[in-house]
């Protein structure tokens, strides 16, 4: 498909390079892929990941005006995080399948505790999930964290993060290594994104 589409731009518009095509297509056509989640119909299977480099991967949808549509995208990141912790979920309660265990899923019911999903392992100690889901795997681990989630990344020893991806295909579970992202020397990078502004201020009189 991608030697079909790129015989036809160097036919029909040679003057315009691959990378510029390339956006072009992206920008016209990517945001209405993304937000079609299709049903799953199958369940997650559990992966094993190397942790090769800590490249930066950045990727931002536009509207026509050329400003990043922040209202349309998280529309789109609700309905496929949302699929992301259903499916972990239905991992876990299969997981536990006849033990005294039970998962509670926390992000349909209460949003207070800061997780997702309460777990357990096969001893009976907890797991406190934090699921992050991308549509399609491309071998680089691209997620936000608030402060809150780095900040029980550091101090929750029952913190785990799953990473969700292909969720409309094969969908695949991987649940990341936290001791690569804490302390000084962490192999995987968090680079800050957004700022907090707080300073106290009076009205002129």
């Amino acid at each position: 498909m991608r030697r079909c589409i790129e015989n036809w731009r160097k036919t029909n518009i040679s003057r315009l390079n691959t990378w510029s095509f390339m956006l072009a297509l992206y920008r016209e056509f990517a945001s209405e892929v993304r937000q079609q989640i299709l049903p799953v119909k199958k369940a997650l299977t559990l992966f094993e990941i190397d942790y090769v480099s800590s490249k930066p991967h950045i990727l931002i949808e536009s509207n026509q005006e050329g400003m990043p549509d922040f209202d349309k995208k998280q529309k789109s990141q609700n309905k496929i995080g949302k699929t992301g912790e259903e499916l972990v979920f239905d991992y876990e309660k299969q997981k536990l399948n006849g033990l005294k265990y039970n998962p509670k899923d926390y992000f349909n019911t209460d949003i207070s505790k800061h997780y997702d999903i309460l777990s357990y392992n096969l001893d009976g100690s907890e797991i406190h999930i934090e699921v992050k889901t991308k549509v399609r795997f491309n071998n680089v681990l691209d997620f936000y964290m608030t402060e809150y989630e780095y900040d029980r990344l550091i101090r929750d020893h029952n913190y785990a993060i799953y990473y969700v991806t292909d969720i409309n295909s094969d969908p695949k579970l991987f649940i990341l290594n936290l001791n690569k992202m804490r302390g000084d020397n962490a192999e995987i990078k968090l680079v800050p994104t957004t700022y907090r502004i707080e300073h106290i201020v009076k009205i002129k009189d």
